[in-house]
């Protein structure tokens, strides 16, 4: 138990960012996640990825001001529907 637990922790952490801040980490956090009780290195690489991605753009985001004239805000979506080969959901 003990020797995944560091993968884990880091796994947690990033469920946490990607409910509560970042949703565009969410599908590679919901992969590694699947890998929480046997990781291997290649997952270890690719949860330091994402942190190493998040870290890139700790400075992006959105920023509201009082006296802003009607901010337009513009969103876009990519999805994916049954990407994920292993399960068929997106």
């Amino acid at each position: 138990m003990q020797k995944y637990g560091k993968y884990r922790n880091i796994i947690g952490f990033l469920l946490f960012l990607a409910i509560r801040s970042c949703p565009d980490i969410a599908p590679s956090v919901s992969i590694l996640s699947h890998y929480a009780n046997v990781p291997n290195l290649f997952h270890m690489k690719a949860a330091h990825r994402v942190r190493k991605y998040l870290k890139s753009t700790e400075d992006n985001g959105l920023r509201y001001e009082r006296n802003m004239k009607a901010p337009l805000l513009y969103a876009f979506c990519d999805s994916g529907f049954a990407e994920d080969k292993g399960d068929c959901k997106s």
